[in-house]
């Protein structure tokens, strides 16, 4: 069974999670930008290129992951961090934004 998961012996790595606004000016086009700031209201889309992989963040002060299933709004000064995870594959490296959204 390994062996057809992993023909050539290493196990793959999920791919980092992208994150991008949706906001008037633009509606996923652009990745998000780390320092950047946007204005309020700010949802925002997660997406993992790894094909099947399930996406877990957490905001300002969480310990725990949550499952990524819709867009995030985001306040003021929020810090967003993901990672993904595949069944099979290693999970990727977190990703990590400091967002400073004004009204």
């Amino acid at each position: 069974m390994v062996r057809r998961w992993y023909p050539d012996g290493k196990q793959p790595q999920t791919a980092k999670p992208l994150a991008f606004p949706l906001t008037e000016g633009n509606c996923a086009q652009e990745a998000l930008k780390d320092a950047e700031t946007y204005p309020a209201p700010l949802l925002v889309q997660l997406h993992c290129p790894t094909q099947g992989a399930s996406i877990g963040y957490r905001t300002d002060g969480e310990t725990g992951w949550r499952v990524y299933t819709e867009p995030l709004r985001l306040t003021r000064g929020a810090t967003l961090r993901a990672k993904a995870i595949r069944i099979g594959y290693k999970e990727s490296e977190a990703a990590e934004w400091k967002i400073n959204v004004v009204e």
